[in-house]
């Protein structure tokens, strides 16, 4: 990636994580996604939606090993799927994307149970709590879904399949983060507490 310009090859391999069309290879593109932001890259040459495959091939060829870790197709996320839950006088309701999990409903749900027992200690002495990482989350990722799911393609995918995405998605990627999003105050904490930022290092957009 070393001749990529940092922030179009993090566009592109943000969007691809998110992709339908890119799932089958989802731990590849994180892992190219982490890199691109551990070590970015310090060239000039715009990443574009076509040098998506040609460098998830490279990466797999540098690290066979993720074979063992891309051996089944994810939950499609043009699948309309909500969690709905209700807890200690806070609810929820958003679209979910799954990611890599096998069971996403189940994993929130658990996020949700934790809340209620740890969040009476952590709330008082950080000023934030589990239900709080939940509900940033949401919003994270309402605000991605309406942004990138209008422009998703619609073929099929298979195991063997070259991840692609459009180039739609990689310019909207680009702009996500630009209108910003309303947080609580104890919202707040988690993001000065750095424990949420935008590729690139930067903090996310923050009321106040």
């Amino acid at each position: 990636m070393a001749g990529f310009e940092a922030r179009s090859v993090t566009a592109l391999l943000h969007a691809a994580c998110s992709s339908p069309t890119a799932r089958q290879a989802l731990a590849s593109c994180a892992a190219l996604l982490v890199s691109a932001w551990a070590s970015p890259p310090g060239g000039s040459r715009v990443a574009t939606a076509e040098d998506l495959a040609p460098l998830v091939e490279a990466l797999r060829t540098a690290c066979p090993d993720l074979a063992a870790v891309e051996d089944f197709v994810p939950v499609d996320p043009r699948m309309r799927v909500h969690f709905r839950a209700a807890s200690e006088g806070r609810s929820w309701d958003f679209r979910v994307h799954p990611g890599g999990l096998e069971s996403p409903l189940q994993v929130l749900q658990a996020a949700v149970n934790y809340a209620e027992a740890l969040d009476p200690v952590l709330f008082p002495r950080f000023g934030y709590g589990v239900a709080d990482m939940v509900q940033v989350a949401a919003r994270m990722l309402e605000a991605e879904l309406a942004i990138l799911a209008p422009v998703w393609g619609g073929q099929d995918v298979s195991l063997g399949a070259a991840p692609v995405v459009t180039a739609g998605e990689v310019v909207r990627r680009r702009a996500i983060w630009r209108g910003g999003f309303q947080v609580s105050g104890s919202q707040r904490c988690l993001l000065s507490f750095g424990m949420i930022t935008m590729p690139g290092g930067s903090a996310l957009p923050r009321r106040g």
